[in-house]
């Protein structure tokens, strides 16, 4: 969305004016270095897919839906 677009919106919706601030940490991809918490604390990430399964089963279970095959 063009930026002057956004400042216009967000003169009227407190989320947009948030978002103009932050519209620099979408410039460019995260890049996530978990060594120093691994190393100091034996933490692990979790790899995507296994959270993404998990998260979709969270909500799947809170909501009573049942699994698709």
């Amino acid at each position: 969305m063009p930026t002057a677009a956004l400042y216009a919106m967000g003169a009227f919706n407190r989320t947009v004016r948030e978002l103009i601030e932050m519209r620099c940490e979408f410039a460019e991809p995260f890049v996530v270095d978990s060594t120093l918490i691994r190393d100091r604390l034996g933490a692990v990430a979790t790899p995507v897919e296994e959270a993404l399964d998990r998260t979709v089963a969270a909500c799947r279970a809170s909501r009573g839906t049942a699994p698709r095959k």
